[in-house]
């Protein structure tokens, strides 16, 4: 690839990023691109500020405290994400495969009380993904997953089942409140080869663009 190319996968808690972009980079490598031009990272990123971001997510009990905080904490995070990560393996004409980014902040802090309208111009100085992926799940069935995750010793702030029924909602605005980003709503209860399969025609349509 002579360019840059940058996919967001995200969703509520549960909803099957992990293995979607697992499965995205092993596609891609089927294509014949070089491992080493496939770029993965994630949100809450490893700076000072996503570091931060995680130990309020692992200690904080209420879902609704600490909104402007968090909201502050993420825009600080992703700025030096896009600076020090995302935009340099762009520019190294790699593809990015980013689990979670603006919509989460958008679809997990106006769920918290935030203004959701105030959080789409907060984030749109943010370079735009080629692709945006939004797994749609019901969240009971996320917090089901959840619960057999032998990965996850505890559960995060977030991962309540009323909480995540807003946080639901609020994605499946995004699109309509979002109509210059190329956002593609699809349904991540389907067997996980089924909902891979789709990743993968989304993306090859797009990458032949």
């Amino acid at each position: 690839m002579e360019r840059g190319f940058f996919v967001v996968v995200d969703g509520i808690d549960g909803c099957g990023k992990s293995t979607v972009i697992k499965g995205i980079k092993d596609f891609l490598i089927s294509l014949g691109i070089n491992r080493n031009k496939i770029f993965i990272t994630k949100e809450p990123s490893n700076s000072i500020f996503g570091h931060k971001i995680k130990e309020i997510l692992r200690k904080q009990k209420n879902e609704y405290q600490n909104k402007e905080l968090i909201t502050e904490l993420y825009l600080k995070d992703r700025k030096e994400h896009v600076k020090k990560e995302i935009l340099p393996a762009l520019k190294d004409s790699k593809i990015v495969l980013c689990d979670r980014y603006i919509y989460s902040t958008i679809a997990y802090q106006s769920a918290q009380g935030m203004s959701m309208e105030e959080l789409i111009k907060q984030n749109e100085e943010f370079t735009k993904p080629n692709v945006v992926i939004i797994l749609d799940i019901d969240p009971k069935d996320a917090i089901k997953r959840i619960n057999l995750d032998k990965n996850r010793d505890k559960k995060e702030l977030f991962e309540k089942e009323e909480f995540l029924k807003k946080v639901r909602e609020n994605f499946l605005k995004l699109k309509a409140l979002m109509e210059d980003e190329n956002i593609i709503i699809i349904d991540g209860s389907k067997p996980k080869e089924d909902v891979i399969k789709e990743v993968k025609n989304i993306l090859e349509k797009s990458l032949l663009e």
